[in-house]
């Protein structure tokens, strides 16, 4: 991957979905919000009942890997925007189905498969109709999956996110199938895991709304 934090290039037409949204949000599918900044939106795929995307709308900040220091507001203003998207879908009933879980978390993949910058704000849950595969799950319950606020605290001290894309991408493809709430597991397949999911009654990390 190039300078996008490992993000698929031209080559890859599909991924460009978010770059043209950044360009131009108005009257995109599921844009909710945007000012000049940033763009907010639903996952088109979600991985959890509610998972929206904030996006930098900047066309120089492909993905994590460019983020410095100087864009620490941004990154504040990001959170900030997608925790209030996250509070207002709730507010509303959430999404169609089973009730989403209140738990949420606001991250960035060490290696997203999309270029432009963007954070995922996701419920704990983990059922959304896009988790389907063993990729998926592990994008989102693993160290795959930054959490944003030890992301800014790295900004503030390093200057730069230090994170090493490669083991990440190997770990992803490879890693077992794990509960992120108990770490019950490997589980043989995402059948399994997702009923043991269903019934888990232990905790998930992240931040309650």
């Amino acid at each position: 991957g190039g300078g996008g934090g490992g993000a698929a290039g031209p080559a890859a037409p599909w991924a460009r979905g978010l770059v043209e949204i950044a360009a131009s949000p108005a009257g995109k599918e599921g844009v909710i919000s945007h000012d000049s900044e940033l763009v907010v939106l639903s996952d088109k795929y979600p991985k959890g009942i509610v998972h929206l995307l904030v996006l930098a709308r900047d066309p120089a900040l492909a993905g994590p890997s460019a983020l410095r220091a100087e864009h620490v507001p941004l990154v504040e203003r990001m959170i900030a925007a997608g925790r209030s998207a996250a509070n207002a879908t709730l507010a509303k009933g959430g999404a169609a189905g089973s009730p989403p879980s209140r738990t949420f978390r606001f991250g960035f993949h060490t290696r997203p498969s999309m270029p432009q910058l963007h954070l995922h704000v996701i419920s704990q849950d983990l059922r959304g109709g896009g988790m389907k595969t063993r990729r998926h799950w592990n994008s989102f319950a693993t160290d795959f999956f930054r959490d944003a606020t030890p992301a800014l605290e790295e900004l503030r001290s390093a200057g730069r996110l230090e994170w090493d894309e490669e083991a990440a991408e190997s770990g992803l493809a490879m890693g077992r199938l794990m509960c992120h709430r108990c770490g019950d597991g490997p589980h043989p397949n995402m059948p399994r895991l997702l009923e043991h999911v269903g019934k888990c009654a232990a905790a998930a990390s992240g931040v309650t709304l």
